[in-house]
């Protein structure tokens, strides 16, 4: 049977406290101070069997804060109503932040009937009735109970079970990485700090991996307890209690995260969907102070209307909001949220994150509305393709994607393979990246029509020099983006790409007279020069040639392979490079090694021409240096 989590609910002073007592036998209150004030101020514990834990939560509005703590993650909420108060504002508070948390099971104990007649009671459950009609909880089942004579107590726990073993908790909770958000922490002799949480997703075994958020602090486990008892294993949906070693209680606190390595990361700008509540007293302004809770993480923000048409969010309105929180918080994707009005505090909405460690919008308000109010209506699946779509032409690495949504690798590729057809994997050299396949396309064809443009614009050409290329396009993309462009058309024949040039395949330089007599000459010019490989310089001057004409010859014969030019000074027939490096071997064979004055000797050249030839060698991986000599590689 699956663990199951009941949390309480209500105004205070209805009997939480005594209520989880009657039914469990433990007396959550654990403060000096609750004992004194004889009110709950901070959560309490409790067993109601094996497989199913109670949070009792304050009900005074002072500790709102503790309360949604309280009932993050909870299967059924356990609403308690006093029966001579009746329906109070905390109970109106409680029963918002249940249902902005999405928590779908409703209880309702009408407690301390033992104080009223029963048509009081009548009339209370009426009002209770009435309360929910409309809601998800309309039709919800409303129990008198007694917490001192014990009437109902038994029907109620009966109940409770009744209703909450049905509840199922997503089977993909289970298949994600470890996540508890911590709602206490303490000291325990002989064992050290010890937390407590609710596990939101994955499993937990003692040689895992795991990182306290947003600290990023490496943590080691000794010890994991689920329900008092020792165990090895801690899965979703269940209370678990961790002891750490290495660490203080002081420096782990209510609001940080336990959670799997590498998984998740700490946000301060949160892209949201927000439902206004109804009963809020006043319209929400743009960038209006608030406070934010999430899992058991308090912090102050300030909302951001992200539609530019909206001046302020009307009570009863929802609409995509960015939270630009004043500290980071460990929200996770698909996390709900309160958000409760600065002053005086009362909560006012909630709903639901969309997309963590956001960027600040500026002038794309209107294009980040758009997918928010989209991903709102999307299934899982949907969503994370609409974010990873969004880049365009910046990829996105599958580390920032695991770390977006909180999901393992294998669960994200398998869904973006079933999307090809409008994202598009690129191999980088640690990690894969997604980029929009329609931007890469459009992105690749600019890239062919560049080179095109410039073999009709210089038709004598070689090719379009590769940073003239860069320049043109790379600022539209980023550079695996622009590697992958190219060499997609060079296996699909389109491109060939030379060591400075790029050409399509088809193209075939035009070569005029005047060229083919400056590419005769030359070629002559480089015979007979031999060892000693001119500069284009010094060929223009030998030519009497002006030295751009030479210049494009020169690049002709390189991308033809007729010519090299050998530490990017010395100009060398093919023909003659490899007689050379004939004459490097044959020695290297017969000696061992190679220096630069037996080189130099063995041209019978001097050393501005030997070592750039001996370097350009050591560069085709003919010889390697040891030292000031080469020997074969």
């Amino acid at each position: 049977m699956a663990h199951k989590i009941i949390g309480t609910a209500g105004h205070i002073d209805h009997g939480k406290t005594a209520l989880v007592k009657a039914l469990t036998g433990t007396d959550t209150d654990r403060l000096k101070e609750e004992k004194e004030r004889e009110i709950t101020i901070d959560l309490g514990y409790a067993f109601l069997s094996d497989d199913i834990a109670f949070i009792d939560v304050p009900g005074h509005e002072r500790f709102v804060k503790n309360m949604v703590a309280g009932v993050t993650g909870i299967d059924l909420a356990l609403l308690v109503i006093a029966v001579d108060d009746g329906i109070m504002p905390q109970t109106r508070e409680h029963l918002d932040i249940i249902r902005l948390l999405n928590i779908k099971k409703l209880v309702v104990a009408l407690t301390k009937i033992d104080l009223v007649e029963e048509e009081w009671a009548e009339l209370v459950k009426d009002e209770i009735e009435n309360l929910l009609k409309g809601s998800i909880y309309e039709g919800s089942k409303i129990v008198p109970v007694s917490s001192v004579s014990l009437e109902g107590v038994d029907t109620l726990k009966s109940i409770l079970i009744e209703e909450v073993n049905p509840v199922e908790r997503d089977e993909e909770h289970f298949d994600r990485p470890f996540r508890m958000p911590v709602d206490r922490s303490f000291t325990m002799t002989g064992f050290g700090t010890v937390v407590t949480g609710t596990v939101t997703s994955g499993s937990l075994s003692l040689d895992d991996s795991v990182e306290l958020l947003p600290a990023q602090r490496e943590l080691r486990i000794r010890g994991l307890q689920r329900h008092n008892k020792p165990v090895t294993r801690l899965e979703a949906g269940e209370r678990g209690a961790v002891n750490i070693s290495g660490i203080q209680k002081e420096d782990i606190k209510r609001g940080d995260v336990i959670a799997q390595t590498g998984y998740f990361k700490p946000s301060m700008n949160l892209n949201c969907f927000l439902h206004y509540l109804k009963s809020a007293k006043t319209p929400l302004k743009h960038h209006e102070r608030i406070g934010f809770h999430c899992g058991t993480a308090e912090s102050i923000g300030r909302v951001a209307l992200l539609e530019p048409r909206l001046a302020v969010i009307e009570p009863g309105d929802s609409a995509p909001v960015q939270i630009q929180l004043e500290k980071p918080v460990a929200a996770a994707f698909e996390d709900r949220f309160i958000i409760r009005h600065y002053s005086p505090a009362i909560t006012t909405g909630g709903g639901e994150i969309l997309e963590i460690d956001a960027a600040r919008p500026r002038k794309n308000r209107k294009t980040i509305a758009g997918y928010i109010r989209t991903m709102h209506n999307q299934t899982l699946n949907d969503r994370i393709i609409t974010i990873v779509s969004k880049t365009g032409l910046t990829p996105l690495s599958m580390h920032e994607i695991v770390r977006q949504f909180g999901l393992f690798p294998d669960s994200i590729s398998g869904i973006l393979s079933n999307a090809k057809e409008n994202i598009m994997p690129l191999s980088g050299e640690n990690d894969t990246f997604w980029i929009v396949k329609e931007a890469f396309e459009q992105f690749t064809g600019d890239v062919l029509n560049h080179i095109l443009e410039y073999h009709r614009k210089y038709p004598d050409r070689p090719g379009m020099p590769q940073q003239e290329l860069l320049k043109k396009t790379a600022l539209k993309a980023h550079e695996l983006v622009w590697k992958h462009a190219l060499d997609t058309q060079v296996q699909q024949n389109r491109l060939i790409i030379s060591k400075n040039h790029i050409k399509r395949a088809e193209f075939v330089p035009k070569i005029n007279e005047k060229a083919e007599g400056i590419r005769e000459k030359l070629i002559a010019l480089l015979k007979e020069k031999g060892v000693e490989g001119p500069t284009i310089e010094e060929a223009s001057a030998a030519l009497d040639t002006d030295k751009s004409d030479v210049t494009t010859v020169v690049n002709i014969l390189i991308d033809e392979g007729t010519v090299t030019l050998v530490g990017n000074s010395y100009l060398y027939l093919h023909k003659e490079l490899d007689r050379l490096q004939t004459i490097v071997k044959k020695h290297i064979i017969n000696k061992g090694s190679i220096t630069i004055g037996e080189f130099r000797t063995a041209l019978q050249t001097s050393r501005k021409y030997a070592l750039p030839l001996l370097n350009y060698f050591d560069d085709l991986s003919v010889t390697i240096r040891v030292g000031d000599k080469r020997i074969l590689k």
